[in-house]
């Protein structure tokens, strides 16, 4: 079984290094890779250049909104399920295919695949903000404008050639609008994976601000209108309580006790570039020149992570606490007199 990821880029390097890794650390190998970029002008071409995956397939669709460069990637893919990854998202595991790909053997006749999302902040990876889930979703909750987390979920590609695909009029909505259509109005079988399949960072298209609330309550609305089914904005706009819940109602240690960090396989250098200096031998202090020097810790870590902290060129860490005896040969008498000089 062939597995198709669709990743839509747009000026992605700061994050996108993190998508392709996690997608080179899955145990399955049966997947192809379809990357469609809006004409990106920073180093996210050059990022996808590199990229070692032997399966990839890059494709440049400018000036196009996100869903149709999704239903670009779509055309393109060879594969018996389809999922969509964003390019500052990562999976849950290492696993996480591999998993999908159990369930998906085991119920046959189920052509839709839903798993929770899991949201953090920035590079605070385990820090859960918000927690997406399926949990027991019921397709008349659509009528309030609910749905299943469209990032967690694997569709049969001839869900697409037999019903359609995205509208590529909307600019938030259209996910909505395309389970609205397959599960509310056709009845299609879905099936919850009930575990967490995909990581996001906080402040995607549809919850930057007020306006992004709005939009999506509009094309909420649209959807109900264009498939010729009733219901009021009062309805869509009360949805607003359902979701607040998932500010607050999760574990974050069930979260995150089945995540795994993916491995990096590729830009490794580049993913510290211009963040850390760390040394294991003092001898790397440019000591003729103004330097600053900092002891590396969980404090300095957990400070980075919530982005209180800023990288400076000349900024240098020495390895602290547990770290330092096992992987370095610094003694703590050695840094406290280079320090206080």
């Amino acid at each position: 079984m062939k597995i198709s990821i669709i990743t839509v880029t747009l000026n992605s390097d700061k994050t996108l290094r993190d998508t392709l890794n996690s997608v080179l650390s899955q145990t399955y190998k049966n997947i192809e890779h379809i990357i469609v970029d809006g004409g990106s002008h920073d180093q996210t071409k050059a990022i996808l250049r590199r990229y070692p995956n032997k399966n990839k397939k890059i494709y440049t669709h400018k000036g196009s909104g996100i869903y149709a460069a999704i239903n670009h990637g779509i055309k393109k893919s060879k594969g018996n399920f389809i999922t969509i990854l964003n390019s500052d998202d990562f999976y849950q595991s290492e696993k996480t295919i591999t998993n999908v790909v159990k369930k998906i053997k085991t119920n046959k006749k189920i052509k839709i695949f839903v798993g929770d999302v899991a949201y953090f902040e920035e590079l605070d990876y385990y820090n859960i903000k918000r927690f997406y889930s399926m949990g027991k979703f019921k397709p008349w909750q659509m009528k309030f404008g609910l749905m299943p987390p469209h990032p967690g979920s694997f569709i049969k590609k001839d869900i697409y050639q037999k019903n359609g695909l995205y509208n590529e009029d909307f600019k938030i909505a259209s996910d909505f609008e395309f389970f609205l259509k397959n599960i509310y109005i056709n009845k299609i079988k879905y099936k919850s994976f009930e575990d967490t399949i995909v990581r996001m960072r906080l402040g995607g298209i549809s919850s930057k601000n007020i306006f992004s609330y709005i939009t999506s309550t509009t094309e909420i609305w649209k959807s109900f209108k264009i498939n010729n089914l009733s219901t009021n904005l009062i309805s869509l706009i009360l949805r607003f309580p359902w979701k607040i819940n998932q500010l607050f109602i999760y574990n974050t240690k069930k979260i995150n006790k089945g995540f795994r960090i993916f491995k990096i396989f590729f830009d490794k250098d580049q993913l510290f570039i211009n963040n850390f200096n760390l040394i294991d031998d003092f001898n790397k202090i440019p000591f003729k020149k103004n330097f600053i020097l900092s002891a590396m810790n969980l404090a300095f870590l957990g400070y980075f992570a919530a982005g209180k902290l800023n990288p400076h060129n000349n900024l240098y860490h020495w390895v602290d606490g547990i770290w330092a005896e096992k992987y370095t040969n610094l003694k703590k008498n050695q840094v406290e007199i280079y320090y206080g000089s």
